[in-house]
């Protein structure tokens, strides 16, 4: 206000600059300029931090001290998270190990190839009928150990839970089973009170999978090596007058 008896148009205009700011990287503090007004002017406050005293007042270098600052504490904050991942890993690998220690070990897959071959020929049949029955298995399970074969294929059989570890094998739709002698006959119709069963001839599995088993052949010379993981057994297969009748 202007005092009493004072005319406000007598009054001159203010001529003063504006105090300026700017923002510095480094401390993110104001850099204060000084006013060229005529007014007085306040002291800066104490309390606050005087960026120019911190940074030499040389711009420059205070902005090279910002960026290497930051970088710093980019550094520190990516080792901290390295630390936390591989911390993170090493847990989980113990976790695991532990859950692989304390649970039962699995028992590998084992498999055998059953091949039925023409006992005077020594040739794949066309089409055949294994029944393959493992460890102690009840005759009346009869369809059950039934192994489908394919045309000119063989029986593949999964022996991994096999106990005891023993097999037998019966061949339908056959007029001999070359094992045999002149008994033969008696292996041409399966009995299901378990006699069949009984007589067949019994292998071990695990010299099947070690060294493979080929039976004897009784209707002929013709054999072949034994092959690892194979068990070979020659019959005689019905004809088709025989099938037809069947």
């Amino acid at each position: 206000m202007s005092p009493p008896g004072y005319p406000s148009a007598w009054l001159r205009p203010r001529s003063a600059r504006f105090r300026f700011a700017r923002q510095v990287h480094c401390t993110s503090a104001t850099i204060r300029r000084s006013s060229t007004s005529r007014w007085p002017v306040f002291p800066p406050d104490p309390d606050l931090p005087d960026p120019n005293r911190q940074c030499n007042g040389d711009v420059k270098w205070c902005s090279r001290m910002g960026a290497a600052t930051n970088a710093k504490a980019f550094h520190d904050c990516s080792r901290k998270t390295e630390l936390l991942l591989l911390f993170a890993l090493a847990s989980c690998t113990w976790v695991v190990s532990a859950q692989q220690a304390s649970s039962p070990p699995v028992k590998p897959h084992q498999q055998i190839i059953v091949k039925i071959r023409n006992g005077k020929t020594g040739r794949p049949i066309w089409i055949a009928s294994p029944y393959v029955f493992l460890g102690n298995t009840d005759p009346q399970n009869f369809e059950d150990s039934y192994r489908r074969t394919k045309f000119w294929g063989d029986a593949h059989v999964d022996v991994s839970a096999a106990q005891p570890r023993e097999v037998r094998v019966w061949v339908d739709f056959i007029e001999r089973d070359c094992r045999y002698g002149d008994d033969f006959k008696q292996f041409l119709v399966f009995d299901y009170s378990g006699k069949t069963l009984r007589n067949t001839a019994v292998y071990d599995i695990d010299k099947i999978l070690s060294t493979g088993i080929v039976t004897r052949n009784l209707c002929s010379s013709k054999t072949q090596r034994p092959e690892p993981g194979v068990l070979t057994i020659y019959v005689i297969p019905e004809t088709f007058k025989e099938l037809w009748n069947n």
